[in-house]
């Protein structure tokens, strides 16, 4: 392949944010979609957002948004919704934390985001919890609230577009409840591309033996980990190759908080995202949306069925990542996203690969 490296682009975007620069969001902005009339997708399952001109608006689609936390869809539902105060009286503030997370791939003015200027792909907000430190009560009810999404898109006519990627900024280190992990597999054999959060530890040095968040540590899914713009891991938590397939920037990027949810006052900060994956998760689902509107939804549907779509872009991802940052002791990080490099990844043949 003769695409361009990590970070070496000509960066001449004014405001530009590193992230952006580094994973070569930026070379592929021109870059026509297989066809024009489709449009990919993305569920985007958090805390919701708060409507603001600088969450990109121009990437919503709330016809088909839900607020799954009460038990229900709102009619209507919109972006602009008031959040409720975090648990832990600000001291973590994750009631931003969908604002936050959105942000960094279709914020707008002042910074260039991810996807700016890129059309054909939409963004469906979700609302599935409102803290995403999961204890296991939270998690629990996180599961029957995605467990029923997941019924719903599969099984009811009318429930809406299905997603053809689905970010998950959130997860658990302790629980993966079975009914949710046998609905996401389903989901991900429809040919539907789960991006998912390693996740940090809040204790001991990056090397320390720890797991994998579920569902990133599935092999259905897409596991993600967050690096700073030297490469380097974050080091709250590091966590070995073979449970992560990428990793993205996640540490002092640019995003947008929601301080305020009841007013939907917002500001554009640097330097929010300290616990990184979350945020390397966003651009990773936005590199697959990239993806299938580089190849095209119905040729990938004709080359791989449904249940094969999902392994034929991990192999992509893998095979087009650039080189690790290997400085890190007795650790073996897995590859840097690369999105032109990603689209000039020659298909693999659908033989070779296995169902999720």
């Amino acid at each position: 392949m003769s695409c361009t490296p990590n970070g070496q682009a000509p960066n001449e975007l004014t405001g530009q944010d590193w992230a952006t620069w580094y994973c070569n969001f930026d070379v592929v902005r021109s870059r026509p979609a297989e066809d024009p009339n489709d449009t990919v997708f993305v569920a985007h399952m958090d805390t919701g957002l708060v409507e603001s001109a600088n969450v990109g608006p121009s990437f919503l689609e709330t016809r088909f948004s839900a607020n799954l936390i009460e038990g229900k869809s709102r009619e209507p539902w919109t972006p602009l919704d008031e959040l409720p105060e975090d648990e832990l009286g600000g001291f973590v503030n994750f009631n931003n934390h969908g604002t936050a997370t959105y942000s960094v791939v279709a914020g707008s003015s002042p910074i260039h985001a991810a996807l700016d200027g890129i059309s054909g792909i939409k963004y469906v907000p979700y609302r599935i919890t409102t803290f995403v430190g999961l204890k296991s009560d939270e998690l629990t009810y996180l599961c029957e609230a995605l467990g029923h999404f997941t019924e719903r898109l599969l099984n009811e006519p009318g429930g809406g577009p299905a997603p053809h990627v689905l970010a998950l900024s959130l997860g658990s280190r302790f629980f993966s409840q079975k009914k949710v992990e046998k609905l996401l597999r389903t989901y991900a054999r429809q040919g539907v591309i789960i991006v998912a959060a390693g996740g940090q530890v809040p204790f001991g040095p990056a090397w320390r033996e720890v797991d994998v968040v579920f569902p990133a540590n599935r092999p259905w899914s897409v596991g993600v980990g967050a690096i700073d713009r030297t490469g380097e891991p974050n080091q709250l938590g590091f966590y070995d190759e073979a449970e992560l397939d990428v990793v993205s920037p996640g540490i002092n990027i640019r995003i947008t908080r929601a301080y305020e949810p009841a007013t939907g006052s917002v500001a554009r900060v640097v330097g929010e995202s300290t616990a990184g994956s979350s945020y390397s998760t966003q651009f990773v689902a936005a590199a697959a949306a990239l993806w299938i509107r580089h190849h095209g939804k119905t040729k990938l549907r004709m080359k791989y069925g449904l249940g094969k779509t999902v392994s034929a872009f991990i192999h992509c991802l893998r095979a087009s990542a650039g080189p690790a940052n290997r400085g890190w002791p007795e650790r073996t990080l897995a590859g840097q996203l690369n999105v032109d490099c990603l689209l000039d990844q020659p298909l693999p043949d659908a033989s070779g690969l296995e169902l999720p």
